[in-house]
């Protein structure tokens, strides 16, 4: 009896853990997935993720199989866009930009607009990636993202925050602020401003086409005796996270007064090189005119003045430096060149 038991269990447990070591080793779906990771080696990896936890990401590579990526390596991940447009850089160099179509476990076709649909076998693909509204650099160049693309040196843009991204912000060394992306179209945030002020920063915003975002917001202050103020604001943004333009409209407010006219804010920004931007903020504030002897008219007159901003910003993987001067109405009677501005980001 002992003898027949140990002759099933030598025929059976093989059977049993074959099957399951053949499944571990299929991969998770017949059809090439483009989610890419790149590693902050600049290794990159293509293909879809199939689980994932704080520590790790499992992750199924069209070449490579199954992988195990520690997310303290992990630079960057982009998941995969339907109808977006990519770069595929082949292993001869050759590089194409267009849109992924139909798909099978060993090649895809890449609908290209000078050279029609190309079939392209996935041990010839060197490179991918998602090109966002419109390209602006060699993508071969391999810069890393930038690390600060949702904000200027203080106003935001209409781009959102990904869904758990966030970051920390210093100005001034008096001013600190953090802000997290919630959802893909939600951010919340929030700061101090020492020893005079607490606010909040609450932000919905969304691509509606390529390269054309949206979006809206407020900021909310607490300020000394109980006063509230802040400004309810539209935000529209052209361009893409690495060179951008914004146009945004608010209406200020204090406990249940708002201001009559509103603030304008154009505000750009252009990278040249991987590690340096040019960013400026300006504004158009409907301030209190003041005589030449600096006191105010028993009737106050209101008119439209500029604030602008000019400056670099410096970048590596995970943080960013802003280093900018600041002028407008009165500023320049004092300091030609504007006041100077610094402050420091770094991304969660």
């Amino acid at each position: 009896m002992k003898t027949s038991i140990c002759i099933a269990l030598c025929v059976l447990l093989p059977a049993a853990v074959i099957p399951l070591e053949a499944q571990q080793a299929a991969p998770p779906d017949s059809l090439l997935a483009f989610t890419t990771i790149r590693m902050k080696d600049h290794s990159l990896f293509v293909g879809r993720i199939t689980d994932e936890n704080e520590a790790e990401i499992a992750f199924y590579d069209n070449v490579l199989g199954y992988l195990t990526l520690p997310r303290r390596e992990v630079r960057s991940v982009t998941p995969e866009v339907d109808g977006a447009r990519y770069e595929v850089v082949l292993i001869n160099g050759n590089s194409f930009i267009g849109t992924i179509g139909s798909r099978s476990a060993h090649a895809f076709s890449l609908d290209t607009k000078s050279m029609g649909s190309l079939t392209i076998p996935v041990e010839y693909l060197a490179g991918i990636q998602v090109i966002e509204g419109h390209p602006v650099q060699d993508t071969r160049h391999d810069w890393f993202p930038n690390p600060n693309a949702t904000r200027y040196l203080f106003a935001p843009s209409a781009i959102p925050l990904k869904k758990g991204e966030g970051y920390y912000q210093n100005a001034w060394v008096v001013a600190n602020s953090a802000n997290y992306g919630v959802t893909p179209h939600l951010s919340l945030g929030g700061g101090v401003l020492l020893p005079f002020a607490a606010y909040a920063t609450p932000k919905i915003s969304t691509e509606v086409l390529p390269g054309w975002y949206i979006g809206a917001g407020v900021l909310v202050a607490l300020l000394p005796e109980s006063t509230l103020a802040g400004i309810g604001y539209g935000l529209t943004t052209v361009g893409n996270p690495e060179n951008n333009i914004t146009l945004g409209m608010g209406y200020g407010f204090t406990n249940d007064e708002a201001t009559e006219k509103p603030v304008f804010t154009l505000n750009g920004m252009a990278r040249i090189s991987e590690k340096v931007a040019l960013v400026s903020e300006n504004w158009l504030v409907n301030v209190t005119l003041v005589n030449d002897d600096e006191t105010f008219d028993e009737d106050p007159q209101k008119a439209y003045r500029p604030f602008v901003s000019y400056g670099v910003r410096f970048m590596w993987d995970r943080f960013t430096i802003d280093a900018a001067f600041v002028n407008g109405y009165l500023i320049y009677e004092t300091f030609i060149i504007g006041v100077p501005y610094i402050d420091f980001i770094m991304r969660f």
